[in-house]
Parts: C-alpha cells; structure tokens; sequence
C-alpha cells in the first residue's frame, strides 16, 4: 500500500524494518509494479536500491512495472526502469494495460 500512496519516508521505515520489496500479491502485485503504477520515480529509486527485482513475472492487473509506468507518462521512471534493465518486450496477459508495451 505504501508503494502505491504512500511517502518515501514511510517506505523507508517500512524497509528498515525489514519489509520484504519483492513481496508478491493484490491488485498492484509487488511494490515495484504499485509505484510504478503511480509514477513515483523516487519511491521506486529507493525500492530499487534495496534490491527490488524489475523483470519479475507479474500478477495482480497491472502488469510489469514498465508496463505500468508507460501508462502515466512518467518519462523519468520509464528511464530509471529501462536504467535497470527492464525488459521492453515483456508482456503481461493479464495486464489491463494491453499484452504489448510499446
């Protein structure tokens, strides 16, 4: 929830305490996918840094974290992924965003 809405601050305390930043589950799947979604660049930084995986398979609706962020039109998010390795021939069936990414 914190990816999604929430601050970096509260993200890092949740960190600190040991919070797990590939945890998989719900509508938004990993944390990584929810701040994407959201077009937080800074909150995924920071769930990058502690090692967040950006290629793992998705679940929940809204497909791979580059898939979601294409859709906000967050262009620093999308460079920071892509950055990181971010596979721009993923696809994701279940995605409300569409198979493809481009």
């Amino acid at each position: 929830a914190s990816a999604y809405d929430g601050t970096t601050a509260i993200m890092q305390a949740l960190i600190d305490a040991d919070a797990d930043v590939n945890k998989r589950g719900g509508e938004y799947g990993t944390p990584l996918q929810a701040a994407a979604d959201c077009g937080k660049v800074e909150n995924v930084q920071l769930l990058l840094d502690h090692g967040a995986l950006v290629n793992t398979e998705p679940i929940g609706m809204y497909g791979y974290p580059l898939q979601a962020v294409c859709e906000t039109g967050d262009v620093a998010t999308v460079r920071l992924l892509l950055e990181k390795g971010a596979n721009v021939n993923a696809y994701a069936e279940n995605s409300v965003y569409g198979y493809a990414i481009l």
